[in-house]
């Protein structure tokens, strides 16, 4: 018996063994992460025909036949992603809505109830996957919240009695209290107008899903829009202020429509949404809660979070104000995924001050996501926090290394740049080595540039470093100086590219795209990023200069594409009416006759600020579009309303 046992069992390891042997590695999976098959992923499963996948595939075997069979990614755990509608978005027993009356019990099991010190209830919230509660910024930033309800409907009766009609009443399920592990509020969130209102609760363990507790859906590319038809009206629901100006027991709920925003909302801003009618608007007690859409797909009923309820008026009942969510869908993927307890594989784990990238970090709560140990017999505090230091390619290089520029600061109005004046300008080239587009080098692995530069031509290489196209070498040629020649150009492949999932070409709007360098770049004098601004970069005793400058090898007054980098100074302009589909994302800057044109799009708007009488340049916009003639002023893609998105895609 014993020999056949260990027969087995060597049986059974030499088969395990035969099985690796066919799965070939790729990039090896995240802590958090496990190995397996494509098909056991589900919020993975929709990714399997798209190029996206790469960066997560981390085996193949050779011997399935099936191609969801085939491919072994990496796994996330579900409260790292947000839950596909299989998952979320779907309530029990029918779909019942009245105007301003209690809702039914569970039929909202998303719903979220925070709570102070003392257990009072504060705000709502809404549970996005079985660690996150999404609410708004103002609800977190004054007072402490302890912990979340979930699965609640009568606040006065635990559990809740379940009235149905010819039925004998019985008890719910009783709610769960889960405690506060931590809170990200928007660093751009303002009180006064409110602006940016979201934050993310992060639960201290993770949620089981039940009848009474279920998340609800956020649109984003891990749910199938196909076949979908979407109702025109919202519905709200909270435990807050009634007409009486009294808190409600119970979970209230009403029908609302999306409504013009009254004059006096003239500060709103295009991440949010004006909603309700007379009588029927979430108030106080409702801050955070959910303004909820609905969508039919294959005669199912799916909920998914159209906004996070904001603000209104001191007097309820009129029209609310609602933070968009599909406007922070980038801000809250990166947050998800931002949370790792150990090291990711490209990451090593080093002492603090060794990791400059998160030195500024060292007395920030932000700091423990990224923590991996300590060393108590250290006297200094960044020399005992160990951190997981990721590489150059996946973060943003902090001001030590980006946005500086050799020799002095030379700005002209529209002629010849210095050699190495913009360390940081990309030349896109298409297959026949032809100069396409410009862009910006952002850190050692990527550059920035407009989604319409690579989403009809493909771009095979990307050219640093350069500045006169007709000459390889350069030559520089400076004052009382003789000729010399510049260091070459560097060409280098193209791994990847990410176009923003809401690009449009008409009208242009949100006209962003990343690059992926197939190597690392050397950092040197004529090779060098530009910043971009965010949280990495302390803008403490900082002065910016109100004018821009634009740079590019394109369209010149006689329309003809220039051999030598142009330069010139603009100032930040009125968008014309002409322009009246212009978003928040969006600015106008420029004068006649200095505008950027066709051969500059993808290039930088950039801008400077000087600290301790340093000059630092970043990366104020992406250069999209402007009129067919040139010298009108131009449209340029607003970089900080796309540094999450940037983010997220670095550390993706």
């Amino acid at each position: 018996m014993l020999k056949m046992n260990l027969g087995l069992k060597v049986c059974s390891l030499l088969a395990f063994l035969l099985i690796l042997s066919t799965v070939s590695g790729f990039n090896s999976c995240q802590p958090d992460e496990k190995c397996v098959r494509l098909y056991l992923c589900p919020h993975l499963y929709h990714f399997a025909l798209d190029e996206r996948i790469a960066h997560i595939q981390c085996g193949i075997d050779s011997t399935a036949n099936l191609v969801d069979q085939r491919i072994y990614v990496c796994c996330p755990e579900p409260g790292n992603v947000l839950p596909d509608d299989k998952t979320c978005g779907w309530r029990p027993g029918a779909h019942r809505i009245f105007g301003g009356v209690e809702a039914q019990p569970n039929e909202f099991p998303w719903m979220a109830l925070l709570l102070d010190k003392e257990g009072k209830g504060v705000c709502g919230g809404s549970l996005i996957n079985n660690r996150y509660v999404v609410t708004a910024a103002h609800c977190v930033s004054r007072v402490k919240i302890y912990n979340v309800r979930l699965g609640e409907h009568d606040t006065s009766s635990d559990p809740d009695i379940i009235l149905n009609k010819n039925e004998a009443p019985r008890w719910a399920a009783p709610h769960l209290e889960i405690e506060v592990e931590n809170i990200v509020v928007h660093r751009d969130f303002q009180h006064t107008p409110m602006q940016n209102d979201i934050a993310l609760i992060r639960l201290i363990l993770p949620v089981r899903y039940t009848n009474e507790i279920r998340p609800i859906c956020v649109l984003g590319s891990h749910i199938s829009l196909i076949n979908s038809t979407f109702h025109p009206k919202f519905e709200i629901a909270g435990w807050g202020t009634t007409e009486s100006n009294n808190n409600s027991n119970v979970l209230l709920t009403a029908t609302i429509k999306k409504d013009k925003c009254p004059k006096r909302h003239k500060y709103l801003k295009e991440t949010q949404i004006c909603a309700g009618k007379n009588g029927t608007d979430t108030c106080f007690g409702d801050s955070g809660g959910p303004l909820m859409g609905t969508m039919i797909r294959y005669r199912q009923e799916i909920v998914y979070l159209a906004g996070i309820t904001s603000h209104g008026d001191n007097k309820c009942g009129k029209a609310g104000v609602y933070t968009k969510i599909e406007s922070y869908i980038y801000w809250v993927l990166y947050f998800l995924r931002a949370w790792f307890n150990s090291c990711q594989p490209d990451e090593k784990c080093v002492r603090l001050y060794l990791c400059p990238h998160m030195y500024h970090f060292a007395l920030d709560e932000r700091i423990a996501h990224v923590q991996c140990g300590i060393d108590s017999t250290a006297n200094l505090v960044d020399q005992r926090i160990y951190v997981c230091c990721p590489e150059p390619g996946n973060v943003l290089p902090d001001d030590k290394t980006c946005g500086w520029r050799p020799g002095t600061h030379r700005i002209f109005g529209g002629v010849e740049a210095q050699p190495n004046e913009f360390p940081w300008m990309a030349l896109l080239l298409d297959k026949e080595g032809k100069g396409v587009c410009g862009g910006s080098l952002i850190n050692n692995r990527y550059v920035v540039t407009a989604a319409h530069c690579v989403s009809r031509v493909k771009i095979y290489n990307v050219r640093l470093g350069e500045h006169d196209t007709s000459s390889d070498p350069d030559i520089i040629m400076n004052k009382n100086e003789a000729p010399r020649w510049a260091a070459p150009h560097l060409e280098i492949e193209v791994e990847n590219i990410v176009v923003h999932r809401d690009f449009q070409h008409t009208p242009m709007q949100n006209d962003i795209a990343l690059i992926r360098l197939i190597l690392p770049v050397r950092y040197t004098n004529e090779i060098r990023p530009i910043c971009v601004l965010g949280s990495h970069i302390s803008l403490i005793n900082s002065t910016f200069h109100p004018k821009f400058e634009i740079a590019g090898w394109g369209t010149t007054e006689s329309n003809n594409n220039s051999n030598v980098l142009l330069t010139a100074t603009i100032k930040k302009d009125k968008c014309p009416k002409r322009h009246k589909y212009l978003k928040e994302t969006q600015i106008c800057a420029g004068n006649n006759v200095t505008d950027t044109c066709f051969g500059d799009s993808g290039g930088p708007l950039m801008g400077t600020m000087i600290r301790y009488r340093q000059e630092i340049v970043y990366l104020a916009g992406i250069t999209s579009h402007g009129d067919n003639k040139c010298g009108q002023t131009g449209v340029y893609t607003k970089m900080e309303s796309f540094i999450y998105w940037v983010l997220y895609f670095l550390r993706a």
